[in-house]
């Protein structure tokens, strides 16, 4: 994805929202308060606000979209891609493995959040990240974690594995192993 020009974060808000939010309101606005819970097969589903939900909108189309991510192994949450696609690189195989990662979501820290972000700031198109970091890393974590029911989650989920998914994958490469990941799905698969 080619990065658009870069431009200071609060050009970027007011041109989204106009006059709906100010970018002081922006920096203001926590998670507490703007978030409620729902339970759902006894997990616990993060229900933001509309306000907080429309800003989460703005960091996933200015911030998290362009994250990078290893596009040949990572099927997950992206547009044209579903699990076929992930399974499609296995239908040649005759022995697989597959597992998953408890807890995905909720294992993604605060700090992977910040140092996903810090790592790609050169390729995002706002001029100044640097200077919101912490804020938005804290609207779109709760409780130090990344949360299920958050929008951002999954694009942020993808970028924050960037490393992780290009260590396994140059290691099955070089085994003649197949690997593929669709969100926490993990497959890998051999003719050996």
């Amino acid at each position: 994805m080619k990065t658009p020009a870069k431009r200071p974060l609060k050009e970027a808000f007011t041109s989204t929202f106009h006059d709906r939010y100010s970018f002081n309101h922006f920096l203001s606005t926590s998670t507490t308060g703007e978030c409620g819970f729902i339970e759902l097969k006894n997990k616990k589903i993060a229900s933001p606000s509309k306000k907080l939900k429309d800003f989460h909108k703005f960091v996933n189309k200015t911030i998290l979209e362009f994250l990078e991510i290893n596009e040949e192994v990572v099927f997950s949450y992206r547009k044209g891609k579903n699990i076929l696609s992930a399974i499609e690189k296995h239908s040649q195989s005759t022995n697989f493995f597959q597992t998953d990662i408890s807890n995905f979501f909720e294992s993604i820290s605060l700090s992977d959040v910040k140092n996903t972000i810090e790592d790609n700031t050169t390729k995002l198109p706002v001029s100044d990240i640097e200077n919101y970091i912490d804020h938005i890393s804290d609207l779109i974590t709760i409780d130090e974690k990344l949360p299920v029911g958050f929008s951002t989650s999954p694009v942020l989920s993808n970028a924050v594995l960037f490393n992780f998914d290009n260590e396994l994958n140059q290691y099955c490469e070089t085994s003649s192993i197949h690997y593929s990941r669709y969100s926490d799905d993990i497959i890998l698969s051999s003719n050996r």
